[in-house]
């Protein structure tokens, strides 16, 4: 487990950004023109160990992590901690503005402010874009920590046995509370503290009460210094830091030699740990002569590199047209032109046809099948000389992976409510009296399906019926949406009866029940009932996706 800085440097033009992904710890770098110029992604490695706090004795890491992604994002680190770094990363970075560019070093780095926060405000304009920042936060030591992160003893919380007392250098400690009384003083380096027959020790800074006195504590086994060594001292200890760096606020904190203005007029300076690095400024690259020049696309103007238009030099097709874009230019078809199936990326000229959808709005019930096509040319014209390309909703589509494609269109097979959308087909038909292009847009829904059941003969049984005369139940089911094969098939229904507690019974045809189709109603014929038939009796339909039921209760005596 360790922290990661990660930074980006490059040419011609400024990084998009370096980000550590949050799987596998890779440092990645984003360019818009690294397909032209490499850039770099840099990280830097350290331990992120886990330590007790001395303020709330809970577990807390030597590093800490601040993300945030919006239009202004703005990072401070937890009280005890120091920014390290303080990444940028954004898609959008060749929209920023100058205030906004200027804040970002070559590195993809921002500077952190008087105040220890790292923020960019309005960094990006337009809706759904945003600026990330990410910033490393490092924990510092001893007394450094306890006078920014619990000044006091009301930030404190300490152990059963423990008090919080305030040390002879101000600062807050959690002391062991020893019975003897404050008679003899054998605190040493701090005061005693009377407590009835107790006493404890308020040390020094850099002096910890050890049960009897105040002994000197080690910092040097925290490793606070980081980038340099550790000297211990009586009541403290020293830094002695690595070139590039110098001891500050209890630790080795980068120097920042940009401020020393070391790089040429054509190059910007970008910090870094224990150095620096001079590179080109943006749309400048470093030849193999060591000097930065322009890259492709653009030309000196100055000490400034300004974008050539390409377009002026007619490097398009016939039928397209030549925009100019920073750095490059695009060439696109011009209006009535498009790049048909057989000209081999070329743009033509077509002429529009007059296609349309054989019906208007098409809607499929769950589970059948639907064609969908169009007309307005013959057949023939189809086959021979017709191209369709579809999409659904937007995004491409082929008929032909989980459906059929016809010559005019497409059949869905066992359609589902997923399959409802907005199809669209753009068809070329390259004729030998011409080539033609249209689109046509084609909604398809889903059709839904429902039942509605009903007992005409329900108010019979609300009395007593006789046992031992047949009767017939009646069952009436209106649909809509739903296509049956055969509407006079009894079977399109199901008869149970329904026992509380338990599940329902299926009816089956025999000598003293059966089923049939009358008057455009479904039967129950009871032969020769009896009171123990007497009960509640449900008429269930359930095909299609269509699910409905109706219950009748019969009595006989």
């Amino acid at each position: 487990q360790g922290g990661m800085r990660c930074h980006t440097y490059g040419a011609p033009t400024a990084a998009d950004g370096g980000y550590i992904e949050d799987h596998g710890g890779k440092c990645v770098a984003r360019a818009s023109h690294a397909r032209h110029f490499g850039i770099r992604a840099v990280a830097y490695c350290g331990s992120r160990t886990q330590m007790r706090d001395p303020c709330t004795g809970d577990d807390i890491y030597s590093t800490e992590y601040r993300v945030d992604s919006s239009m202004s994002p703005s990072i401070e680190c937890p009280p005890g901690y120091l920014m390290a770094s303080c990444a940028f990363h954004s898609p959008w970075t060749q929209d920023l503005d100058e205030r906004s560019r200027g804040a970002i070093s070559a590195i993809s780095s921002v500077s952190p402010d008087a105040d220890g926060v790292c923020s960019m405000e309005n960094c990006v304009e337009g809706s759904g874009r945003w600026c990330k920042l990410t910033a490393i936060c490092n924990k510092l030591t001893g007394d450094e920590y306890v006078s920014q992160a619990c000044p006091t003893c009301d930030m404190v919380r300490c152990e059963e046995g423990f008090e919080c007392t305030m040390s002879a250098g101000g600062l807050p400690q959690c002391t062991e509370v020893i019975p003897g009384g404050c008679d003899v003083n054998n605190c040493g380096r701090g005061e005693c503290v009377e407590n009835g027959t107790q006493y404890t020790c308020a040390c020094e800074s850099g002096f910890s009460f050890d049960g009897e006195t105040c002994s000197d504590v080690d910092e040097c086994a925290l490793s606070p210094c980081g980038n340099g060594g550790c000297s211990n001292q009586e009541g403290g200890y020293e830094c002695v830091c690595l070139d590039g760096y110098v001891a500050e606020r209890g630790t080795c904190i980068d120097i920042d030699e940009c401020l020393d203005t070391p790089c040429t007029a054509l190059e910007r300076c970008s910090n870094l740990e224990g150095t620096f690095l001079c590179d080109c400024l943006p749309a400048f690259y470093r030849n193999s002569d060591g000097d930065c020049v322009c890259g492709d696309g653009y030309e000196p103007s100055g000490a400034e590199c300004v974008d050539v238009n390409e377009c002026l030099s007619d490097p398009c097709g016939d039928n397209e047209d030549c925009e100019n874009t920073v750095g490059n230019y695009h060439c696109s078809c011009e209006e009535g032109s498009a790049v048909f199936p057989s000209s081999d990326g070329q743009c033509v000229s077509y002429s529009e046809c007059d296609l349309y959808p054989v019906k208007e709005d098409y809607g499929a019930l769950r589970g059948n099948d639907i064609t969908v096509e169009i007309a307005g040319v013959k057949n023939p014209v189809f086959i021979n000389a017709g191209t369709l390309q579809w999409t659904k909703d937007g995004s491409e589509w082929d008929p032909n992976t989980d459906d059929a494609e016809t010559f005019r269109g497409f059949t869905i097979y066992n359609f589902q409510p997923e399959d409802a959308g907005f199809y669209e087909v753009t068809v070329f038909l390259e004729r030998k009296t011409g080539n033609e292009m249209c689109k046509v847009g084609i909604p398809v829904s889903l059709v839904e399906g429902s039942a509605h059941m009903t007992i005409p003969n329900m108010e019979r049984f609300a009395a007593t019926q006789p046992a031992g005369k047949g009767v017939a139940v009646q069952c009436k089911v209106e649909l809509t949406n739903v296509q049956l094969d055969n509407a006079n098939d009894p079977t399109n229904v199901s008869w149970y009866k329904v026992i509380p507690g338990e599940d329902d019974v299926l009816l089956v045809d025999n000598d003293d029940i059966n089923f049939n189709y009358k008057h455009g109603s479904y039967r129950l014929w009871f032969e020769n009932p009896q009171a123990a038939d007497s009960g509640t009796y449900k008429c269930e339909f359930n095909k299609q996706n269509v699910y409905a039921f109706v219950e009748v209760t019969l009595e006989w005596q």
